[in-house]
């Protein structure tokens, strides 16, 4: 099976881009267990291509995903000018 490329988008908890990295994967959910192990305190979108292919949402302490869930949903609103 060949690889395929994702990109991956990670909040941090104030709502800002902490990690922005693209990776090959055999498959989405090859990606989404990648990131789940390698960010697993960040609120996360992996893309491939123009395909979301998940948003994982973490468990802080105190917080929940809700909060960061709400962070990311201005992350990729079309911008205006």
């Amino acid at each position: 099976m060949s690889l395929k490329k994702y990109r991956c988008y990670c909040l941090e908890s104030g709502g800002n881009l902490h990690i922005a990295e693209w990776f090959k994967a055999e498959s989405d959910d090859d990606a989404i267990a990648h990131i789940r192990a390698k960010h697993p305190d960040a609120l996360c979108e992996i893309w491939h291509g123009e395909r979301l292919v998940a948003t994982l949402a973490a468990e802080l302490p105190g917080q929940g995903a809700a909060g960061l869930r709400t962070a990311f949903a201005g992350f990729n609103a079309p911008q205006t000018r």
